[in-house]
């Protein structure tokens, strides 16, 4: 664990993404909301915390997990169909 602890993003083309970004974290995730701190300035960037989760917050959560990432799923496969 504590060799992923220190870990975050450091790719220096980071900030040219264009495409949507969703992140999903559990508010006790100290893995995970720790890597995603070089993320917070990307511009389309969407980011659900969940409310007494862990790292685990998709085993812990599945329905509140799986509800949020259907719903960016759809909302930017129509953004595609209408756009590509």
């Amino acid at each position: 664990m504590d060799v992923i602890a220190d870990w975050c993003a450091t790719e220096q083309n980071l900030a040219s993404l264009t495409l949507p970004v969703f992140l999903l974290a559990g508010e006790h995730d100290f893995v995970t909301l720790r890597s995603m701190e070089g993320w917070q300035q990307l511009p389309q960037l969407r980011c659900v915390v969940f409310p007494g989760a862990a790292h685990h917050a998709l085993l812990e959560m599945p329905g509140d997990y799986g509800a949020c990432l259907e719903g960016f799923s759809q909302e930017h496969e129509a953004h595609l169909i209408n756009n590509g």
